[in-house]
C-alpha cells in the first residue's frame, strides 16, 4: 500500500477550499491504506474511523484479489467520503463475511459521488447478511449520487433449513438501520445472481431496512435479479423489505430492470418486495416501471397506499421523455434527463458524471391541452466547460 496525504497548500491546493483536512486518494494503494487506517490494521499508524477522504483520480482495483471493506462491525466508518464522480474499477470481493462492499459498515457517515464496477461473490455455508456494492450495512448514514454495475453472485452450497439463508443483499446497500439513513440519486445496472440459494431479501437499490422511515429518492434500477430458488424470497426492484413501523418512503424512482424468480413469487415486486407494517401518507409515490414486467408493484404489503405508488409505462412512453419530466417533477435542480432522437436513451437517466455532454436535462414543463411543452437544458459536448446553456423545447403527446 501507499500512504495518502492530507490536502494542504502544497498537496492538491486547488481542493483545499472544499476539502480541508481530507485525505486525497489517487490510486489503489492509497485506497487500500485508507481502509487500513479505518479498520486499524496499519502497523505504526494510529487508527482513525472518522477521517474524511476525496478521490482525485479514477481507481483501478484489479490488482487486489479480495478487497477488504472500509469499516466493519467493530470499526464502523464515521467520516465523509467523496468520490468526485471518479470511477472505482474492478473491485473484487470473494472471501468476506457479514457487511461487505466498498464500505463494510458505516455509522453517521456520508458516501457520495462514486461510480463503481466489479464483482462480489458470496460463498457462505451458513447464515450471513449485509452485501451491497457501495455499503454492506449503514446506520444513520447517507449515500448520494453513487452508480454501480457491480455483479453480485451467490456461489454457495448452503442447505435450505429454518433460519439458514443469505440475508440482505442490495445493488447499492445491503442493510440500513436507524431513521436518519437515506439514499438519493443512485443507480444500479449490474446483475444479482441468487441461483438456487435460500435468500432472505435482495433488491436493486436497498435490500433491507430495520426502520422503514428511511427515504429512497431519485433512484434507478436497470439491472437484473435472478433466482431459481422455488421457495419464498423477498425481491424488489428498488427496495426489498422493511420490518418496523413508519413511513415507507420510496419516491421518484425508476424500475426498468429485469427480475426473474422461479416458483413462489408472492414476495417479489417490481418496485418493493414486502412492506410489513403499512404505509405513511404519500410516502410511496411518483415511481415508474416497465409494462413488460409481469410482476406486481409490491410482492406483499399491509394497508392501502394513499397515492398511486407506481405507474406502468410502455416502451414508447419511456423513450419519449415524458417519464423523465414526470420524475423530475418540481425539483429545482436537474436530476433526471434523457437524450432524445437518434441513438437516444431508451429510458430516463440520472444526472451523473459524463451526462452533461450528451444528455438533455428536463427542468420545466407547461401543459397545453393534450400536449406538454417541455423546457430542457442541453449542454453540447463542445460547451462542457461553459456555464451558459442552450434552451431547447420539445412537445410530447399525453395519451388519454
Amino acid at each position: 500500500y501507499q500512504s495518502a496525504e492530507v490536502i494542504s497548500d502544497t498537496h492538491y491546493p486547488e481542493l483545499i477550499g472544499n476539502y480541508v483536512g481530507y485525505y486525497a486518494i489517487e490510486n489503489a494503494g492509497q485506497l487500500y491504506w485508507f481502509a487500513g487506517l479505518v479498520n486499524g490494521t496499519l502497523d505504526g499508524v494510529t487508527q482513525n474511523k472518522a477521517e474524511n477522504a476525496v478521490l482525485t483520480a479514477d481507481i483501478d482495483l484489479s490488482g487486489i484479489d479480495n478487497w477488504t471493506p472500509i469499516g466493519n462491525e467493530t470499526n464502523q466508518y464515521t467520516g465523509t467520503f467523496d468520490g468526485q464522480n471518479h470511477t472505482i474499477k474492478d473491485m473484487s470481493i470473494t472471501e468476506q463475511g457479514n457487511n461487505s462492499g466498498l464500505f463494510g459498515y458505516t455509522a453517521n457517515a456520508a458516501i457520495k459521488n462514486i461510480i463503481i464496477s466489479g464483482k462480489i461473490t458470496i460463498t457462505a455455508a451458513s447464515y450471513t447478511e449485509g452485501y451491497g456494492s457501495i455499503v454492506g450495512r449503514m446506520d444513520n448514514s447517507t449515500i448520494f449520487n453513487c452508480h454501480s454495475s457491480v455483479n453480485i453472485t451467490i456461489d454457495s452450497t448452503m442447505e435450505s433449513t429454518e433460519g439458514n439463508c443469505i440475508g440482505h443483499i442490495g445493488g447499492i446497500v445491503g442493510k440500513m438501520h436507524e431513521a436518519n439513513s437515506a439514499i438519493a440519486n443512485c443507480s444500479y445496472s449490474g446483475t444479482i445472481e441468487l441461483n438456487d440459494s435460500p435468500v432472505n431479501v435482495a433488491a436493486g437499490i436497498a435490500g433491507y431496512a430495520i426502520n422503514s422511515a428511511v427515504p429512497i429518492t431519485n433512484c434507478s434500477f436497470t439491472g437484473t435479479i435472478n433466482s431459481t430458488y422455488s421457495g419464498q424470497t423477498i425481491i424488489g426492484g428498488i427496495f426489498g423489505y422493511t420490518r418496523s413501523a413508519g413511513d415507507v418512503k420510496v419516491t421518484n424512482c425508476l424500475s426498468v430492470g429485469t427480475i426473474t424468480k422461479s416458483g413462489d413469487t408472492s414476495l417479489t415486486g417490481i418496485l418493493i418486495g414486502q412492506i410489513n407494517n403499512g404505509y405513511g401518507n404519500n410516502a410511496v409515490k411518483n415511481n415508474y416501471y416497465s409494462s413488460s414486467s409481469s410482476l406486481n408493484v409490491f410482492g406483499s404489503t399491509s394497508g392501502t397506499p394513499t397515492t398511486a405508488p407506481a405507474t406502468s409505462c410502455t416502451t414508447e412512453k419511456l423513450e419519449s421523455g415524458e417519464v423523465a419530466f414526470l420524475l423530475q417533477g418540481e425539483q429545482q435542480e436537474a436530476v433526471w434527463g434523457q437524450k432524445l432522437g437518434e441513438n437516444g436513451d431508451t429510458y430516463p437517466v440520472l444526472k451523473k458524471a459524463g451526462d452533461e455532454g450528451n444528455t438533455i436535462m428536463v427542468v420545466k414543463a407547461i401543459r397545453v391541452n393534450r400536449f406538454i411543452l417541455i423546457q430542457i437544458h442541453r449542454k453540447p459536448r463542445f460547451m462542457q466547460s461553459i456555464q451558459l446553456v442552450r434552451m431547447v423545447y420539445a412537445a410530447f403527446v399525453i395519451r388519454r
